[in-house]
């Protein structure tokens, strides 16, 4: 009967589940058939402010340029743009949004300098947000925009140029970047998970916990790369070197935690992954340093990085060949299929980057698909890697429990009884008491009623043992019938031996055979707390043995 109440509710809960699925289906499918589409905010109803711009042909002297964004080839350093504001609605709760990847900027209201960043020196404005408040123009004519190139190049990059609402601008921005806030939020959760996996694992002492920790930081700090490289926090305001230097952090480092991954799945004793986790971390603190000192510009070095992630992904590939292909650890096989997909996305990123095919905000967009897959076959084998290790824990753990407990009796074993000892004589004892007892008589109940008596005489009397001294002390068998019991702190033995006396009669009562069991103990005080040694627990256990003995001898012999 419990049995098909047990089928009964595991029947439910999967018709349950599948009756759950099937509701969401249906209501998926009711929506397409009653499809009842609505306008949103459109995203294409921001106001811009992208034709009317002139460029400084000479000095004081301006021509038109076409509508932006567009692409201007001049070798000047330097572009002074202007625009009449004489036919355009200036609101001064609206904002002027420009977006740069130059040098600095200056924007003038007439001949007023009402925005300046950089104040002319490189602090890194690549792909930055700027915005003015139309409050700073409101009775001007004219705005004038300076841009200062970083490099020789003879390319201007002219980005579109919003005029509207700063909530209509920040959704409109935060909409354009919506794919990357989205992979930043799935990165995030995959590393609470992994936290909460790796605080589990160190809890119940699960080994790995190092490979799951350093999983957990290869998500987090490619979730926030992905998110800082769209320079969308910008759109708060606050200090932007932050957010620029942060996400070339992440970038430059991010190799480092995956490293680290890799060697503790594949082979903690590789020492090219190893050496190739050391240079990464000293490439990224030497680049950050030369441009500190202004020796170079921290984005004229991300070229190093392309080059290590190259050689982490080859190398990786390597001790993935070796270990998942040829030696089939089946632990692997995702994270190395992983890792194929995301060297090629890598590729192909970098080369459409580097000729000018993909823009420089743009390129990581690929990478990031490549990025989130490779996290899923990663996660996928670190879980298959989890169970493994829990599967082999149990048995270690079973192995070890077999290693110091008796099987018949549940009592501790003759090594667990030896290693107490020896953990006994490394720690201070106020009071030390050992009992032994010796059941009368085995052989002759072995050889007159079985062997199968004898073990259940056994049993009897490990079980009374254990019922009468398990929370006062350390029981163990250490021999056929012989037993143990070891108490480290004061109580009334002879109250206590009572009681099992007791234990042993009512328990006899119910076996077909009668027996008895004799038992001696030694009992030693310490007036401080000392240790005690060797040779003086030797000498409680041969006293102890010797008023076994004599109780035994006290006993009528069997007939």
């Amino acid at each position: 009967m419990n049995n098909q109440i047990q089928l009964y509710n595991k029947q439910s809960h999967l018709y349950l589940f599948c009756i759950t699925g099937l509701v969401f289906v249906m209501a998926l499918l009711i929506s397409v058939h009653f499809a009842t589409p609505l306008d949103g905010i459109s995203v294409n109803s921001i106001k811009q402010l992208n034709s009317g711009w002139m460029i400084e042909h000479n000095e004081g002297e301006f021509i038109p340029i076409g509508n932006l964004p567009q692409q201007l080839n001049t070798e000047k350093q330097k572009l002074l743009m202007k625009h009449e504001l004489k036919d355009i609605s200036v609101d001064h709760e609206k904002t002027l949004t420009i977006r740069t990847r130059y040098n600095s900027i200056r924007v003038w209201a007439d001949e007023k300098l009402i925005y300046e960043a950089a104040r002319g020196k490189e602090h890194a404005l690549s792909s930055m947000w700027h915005f003015i408040s139309a409050e700073n123009f409101l009775d001007s004519s004219a705005l004038y925009v300076e841009l200062e190139k970083y490099d020789s190049g003879d390319t201007w990059e002219l980005s579109e140029i919003l005029f509207d609402y700063s909530g209509i601008i920040r959704g409109y921005l935060l909409y354009n970047a919506i794919h990357a806030i989205i992979f930043w939020i799935v990165f995030i959760l995959f590393t609470v998970i992994l936290l909460f996996i790796a605080v589990l694992m160190a809890f119940y002492k699960v080994p790995a916990v190092s490979s799951i920790l350093a999983l957990a930081l290869f998500t987090f700090f490619s979730g926030q790369w992905i998110l800082l490289d769209t320079k969308i926090t910008t759109i708060f305001g606050g200090n932007y070197a932050l957010s620029y230097f942060f996400s070339y952090a992440f970038f430059y480092l991010l190799l480092v935690p995956y490293l680290m991954h890799i060697q503790l799945m594949v082979d903690k004793r590789n020492r090219i992954l190893y050496y190739l986790t050391w240079f990464v971390v000293g490439n990224a603190a030497l680049c950050m340093l030369l441009h500190a000192f202004g020796i170079v510009s921290i984005q004229d070095t991300a070229f190093t990085v392309h080059i290590l992630i190259f050689l982490s992904l080859c190398f990786t590939l390597k001790a993935f060949w070796k270990a998942a292909i040829k030696y089939r650890k089946k632990n692997l096989v995702f994270t190395f299929w992983g890792t194929v997909l995301i060297l090629i996305t890598s590729l192909i990123s970098v080369i459409l980057y580097y000729a000018g095919k993909l823009p420089p905000t743009n390129y990581t967009f690929l990478y990031s698909w490549g990025l989130l897959v490779m996290l899923f076959c990663m996660i996928i084998d670190t879980i298959g890697y989890i169970g493994r290790i829990l599967n082999e824990q149990k048995h270690v753990e079973h192995y070890k429990k077999l290693a110091v407990q008796d099987s018949m009796t549940m009592l501790g074993n003759r090594n667990a009884y030896e290693m107490f000892l020896y953990d006994l004589s490394q720690k201070p004892l106020k009071s030390l008491t050992f009992i032994i007892f010796d059941i009368d008589d085995m052989k002759y109940l072995n050889d007159t009623f079985g062997h199968h008596i004898g073990d259940r005489v056994i049993y009897i009397t490990a079980q009374c043992i254990r019922e009468t001294f398990d929370m006062f002390g350390n029981c163990y068998r250490i021999g056929g019938d012989e037993f143990c019991v070891i108490v480290s702190d004061s109580l009334d033995v002879e109250l206590l031996l009572q009681k099992f006396d007791l234990c042993i009669s009512a328990k006899k009562e119910n076996n077909a055979v009668s027996f008895t069991v004799s038992y001696g103990w030694e009992t030693k005080q310490f007036k401080e707390k000392n240790k005690i040694s060797h040779e003086e627990i030797t000498a409680m256990q041969i006293m102890a043995d010797k008023k076994l003995y004599h109780h035994k001898k006290a006993k009528p012999a069997k007939e």
